[in-house]
């Protein structure tokens, strides 16, 4: 074996006879050179396939290729059994059924050796393949640009997946996997590891990446935990306490970048299309309140959310507050309101036409629009200037409903009204008070369908 081993590269695997073949060989056809740099830690978790035989074939053929054989124990515990037996300086995980580009240990090793007094590891973006394509969302903003991220300023800029970093080995003498955490390890490690030193490198995808196999069959541990209840409620309330704590440890107060983590954390959970029981439920909504009530509203509002109705929900949460109405204002502008956030001007607000019918010499409407203005508002058409009432009431289509788990948090309602065929055109207006605002038109189908015209006349 090399005294000199620069990288110790981990793979844990767990019933993957299917790929880790193809995954052991990405990391044998590295530029860094393989033999004569790297070592290769396979720790089979106790898998009841032909992962062993695979593992032993390459271990027979490699002196750098070390096998070991685990009774089942889960990620963390796997992974912190591979530590034990690494001898080179940085560290890398990879999953057993994903790919490193050719250049990625290469390049993630000379810029971290370049800047070594300044960060502790350095990621990789992660791109999906197989089932999925295209690079994770949360490395978009890097612009593929190989850098050093300081969270102190850029607090949004974290990633968390262990797979797609290369780590300084001494890292792992004080800091190691939480076991009691069955799943996102990954998570709570970096967080930790981040409050320690708020910097660390990022690589362009042109440099590095990370391919990660999204499986056609829905057979990863991944995909097997992604929605279980222990991981909406009880990862979210073990890392609420566990980095509270470790934060009173190296800092005087909680950073930002790890409150934006936690919110993070919340909505990823909002986005979870499972059913879950209502006792779990609630206690997932009082974890949820218990984590926000110690975050200011500024950092709640400033988070950069998919859509705005994740930001209603986080303060319904917060305030136990479950109609949006009470939570939102319009000023003066016309600009819709959440605490102080705005998000949207009435302006630029629609009503989604659903059906549009000719009735001899009338043109009827149908149309619909969820409840982010106030009570005191009116939806008519207006022709010249003269004014007509439409027809508004509440639907309970739960495919327009704006809802999370059992909240509704933006009622739907149904418009209903009736063009004359006369010369001259319509204009739709929302009455607030005694501003008048022209409402867009939107399709309900997309703008390809021929149910909606751009303009009627």
């Amino acid at each position: 074996m090399n005294n000199k081993v620069m990288i110790s590269t981990i793979i844990p695997a767990y019933n993957a006879d299917k790929y880790i073949a193809e995954t052991i060989e990405s990391v044998i056809g590295q530029s860094f050179g393989f033999e004569e740099n790297m070592e290769l830690i396979l720790v089979d978790d106790g898998s009841t396939d032909n992962t062993r035989e695979v593992c032993e074939r390459y271990a027979e053929k490699y002196e750098n290729i070390r096998y070991f054989y685990k009774e089942n124990g889960g990620v963390a515990e796997t992974k912190n059994y591979g530590l034990k037996f690494t001898n080179g300086k940085y560290v890398n995980f990879l999953d057993s059924d994903d790919l490193l580009s050719k250049d990625a240990l290469k390049n993630m090793y000379n810029f971290i050796e370049k800047n070594e007094n300044k960060i502790d590891m350095v990621a990789m973006p992660v791109v999906y393949f197989e089932k999925k394509n295209g690079i994770h969302d949360r490395y978009l903003r890097f612009n593929n640009q190989t850098c050093i991220v300081d969270l102190r300023k850029d607090p949004q800029g974290y990633v968390f997946s262990t797979v797609a970093m290369l780590y300084k080995r001494s890292l792992f003498n004080t800091v190691k996997f939480n076991t009691k955490l069955k799943i996102a390890e990954d998570l709570y490690l970096n967080t930790k590891l981040f409050i320690k030193n708020p910097k660390y490198g990022m690589m362009s995808a042109d440099e590095a990446t990370y391919f990660y196999r999204k499986r056609h069959a829905n057979d990863s541990i991944t995909s097997e935990n992604e929605y279980k209840e222990e991981w909406l409620i009880d990862v979210l309330l073990y890392l609420k306490k566990g980095i509270e704590e470790y934060c009173a440890k190296y800092t005087d107060k909680t950073p930002d970048f790890v409150k934006y983590i936690l919110i993070y954390n919340i909505v990823k959970r909002l986005k979870t299309p499972n059913y879950v029981d209502k006792k779990k439920l609630n206690r997932f909504y009082e974890v949820s309140k218990e984590i926000l009530s110690g975050i200011d509203d500024g950092i709640i509002s400033s988070y950069q959310y998919d859509d705005y109705y994740f930001l209603a929900m986080m303060f319904m949460m917060k305030y136990d507050i479950y109609d949006i109405k009470e939570l939102i204002s319009i000023d003066k502008k016309n600009n819709v309101v959440i605490k102080n956030k705005i998000i949207e001007n009435i302006e630029t607000y629609s009503i989604q036409i659903s059906n549009i019918k000719v009735n001899e010499d009338k043109l009827l409407v149908q149309g619909y629009f969820n409840d982010i203005i106030t009570d005191d508002y009116k939806i008519c058409y207006k022709k010249n200037k003269e004014v007509f009432d439409t027809q508004v009431e509440e639907t309970d289509n739960i495919f327009l409903q704006k809802r999370f788990f059992d909240k509704v948090i933006s009622h739907t309602y149904q418009v209903k009204f009736e063009l004359p065929f006369v010369a001259g055109g319509y204009s739709l207006i929302l009455k607030n008070g005694d501003r008048e605002t022209i409402l867009q038109l939107k399709n309900i189908y997309g703008d390809e369908s021929i149910l909606v015209n751009k303009e009627y006349t």
